[in-house]
């Protein structure tokens, strides 16, 4: 039997979890699969798998323990109680679907004990245990689009965080969740670059439709140059790096239009208290400031 998390819970444990680089790696990968099954979300998920390693750990027999785990887990995950405490009978199959991907997680865990080359994989100080595992659902379709979409992210988070993806060892203990300290090098372009991948990302996110790109993009330079991060009037770096992170086609902007936008600014004014010169555009100053907002934000994170 599982218990189903407070929304209140799920929260707290996101919150937890999303300092961990390791996490961010394997969240698409499970969230993806847990919404076209309506299954645990992937703070679950991982929450659950860090139960299981702490018990495949503290076992006096690990390789039976981890023979076993599977079907343990497809018991558990039999029934679902809500906080309402009304219980859901779950067939076998998405019995077997929670298990995988709380495994999936495991694995991804286990493995970061030790980055080994494929060729090196017998090296791995947790070989067996990840085979065993493996075994159990590792031919699956659904668990080669899931490993997929982890490779894929594991790059673009590291281009995230600007740095590698660490090894920890899971099994010497669950490691703390603490953030990394942030060091603001905006002279470095990998730095500087993962910042405005933040704000590119967040801008699609929130702004939705009603992000176009083009033009709009001049509200992100300028709150970067008055932040000096680059030099007023000057465009062509920002140009190249929003090339540099592979902003779509359809979103870069044409950097001409700054200076039209420039003019549209009262003249000494500096982000938050830009005001609109005489005869411009209120209305077009309050999108600018709201996208001004969220680079904002980012780059003060």
């Amino acid at each position: 039997m599982y218990r189903l998390l407070s929304e209140d819970k799920k929260l707290e444990l996101r919150q937890q979890y999303e300092s961990r680089q390791e996490y961010m790696v394997a969240y698409n990968a499970i969230n993806v699969t847990s919404e076209r099954y309506e299954d645990l979300s992937p703070e679950e998920i991982w929450n659950e798998a860090i139960a299981v390693v702490e018990e495949i750990r503290k076992s006096a027999h690990r390789e039976w323990k981890v023979d076993k785990v599977f079907n343990q887990l497809k018991r558990k995950y039999s029934v679902f109680v809500d906080e309402s405490d009304v219980r859901v009978e779950r067939s076998e199959k998405q019995q077997e679907m929670t298990a995988t991907l709380v495994l999936f997680d495991v694995v991804c865990m286990l493995s970061l004990a030790e980055r080994v080359k494929p060729e090196e994989a017998e090296q791995h100080p947790y070989f067996e245990y990840m085979r065993t595992i493996l075994g159990y659902f590792c031919e699956s379709v659904l668990f080669q689009a899931m490993l997929a979409v982890l490779k894929h992210d594991e790059e673009e988070v590291e281009n995230i965080v600007g740095h590698d993806l660490q090894e920890v060892d899971y099994m010497d203990g669950i490691p703390a969740a603490k953030p990394v300290t942030k060091e603001t090098n905006w002279d470095d372009d990998k730095f500087r670059r993962s910042c405005l991948r933040k704000i590119y990302a967040a801008l699609k996110e929130q702004l939705k439709e009603q992000f176009k790109g083009g033009s709009q993009w001049f509200y992100v330079y300028r709150v970067m140059a008055d932040l000096t991060i680059y030099s007023a009037n000057s465009y062509k770096p920002f140009a190249s790096d929003l090339e540099a992170i592979k902003v779509t086609k359809e979103h870069m902007p044409n950097t001409n239009t700054f200076s039209r936008k420039q003019n549209q600014l009262k003249q000494g004014t500096r982000y938050p208290n830009w005001q609109v010169r005489t005869g411009g555009k209120q209305t077009v100053l309050d999108e600018g400031k709201r996208i001004a907002q969220i680079a904002f934000n980012i780059i003060n994170a």
